[in-house]
């Protein structure tokens, strides 16, 4: 899969997958990746680890990197759709016996690795507050 990317691209679309298989997510950008697994991943594909600083986090190669990622791994793109069934789900079976947030997020995640959906972005899980308040028990 790596074949045919130089350079930044090649090390960034390495530790974006070594990232996904472990995490079961992407990294919300670089500075959630440690230098040590940069600096390991980048001998193992035979890149200088400072071109991680030049990885794009933004536009079509990283589009089309996760799009890659997602599809070898079984993955799919969260829907709306998806959204809103982890938005009930997590109201009917998961609040009522845990309020922990970290316990939250973990187990959404876990969730979302079971369904092979990717889990949404912090925007998305950002804007639980907003759906909270407007949630009637």
């Amino acid at each position: 899969m790596i074949q045919n990317k130089r350079g930044a691209t090649r090390l960034g679309f390495a530790i974006l997958l070594k990232f996904f298989q472990l995490e079961g997510r992407f990294p919300y950008g670089p500075h959630e990746v440690p230098i040590q697994p940069v600096t390991f991943m980048a001998g193992q594909v035979g890149v200088n680890a400072s071109e991680w600083n030049s990885y794009p986090w933004e536009g079509r190669i990283l589009k089309y990197h996760r799009a890659e990622i997602r599809e070898w791994c079984g993955f799919r793109e969260v829907t709306l759709a998806d959204l809103d069934d982890l938005k009930h789900w997590l109201v009917r079976e998961v609040i009522p016996q845990e309020y922990r947030e970290d316990h939250l997020l973990e187990t959404l995640l876990q969730r979302c690795q079971n369904l092979r959906v990717e889990p949404p972005a912090p925007d998305h899980t950002d804007q639980r507050e907003r759906a909270h308040r407007n949630l009637r028990f």
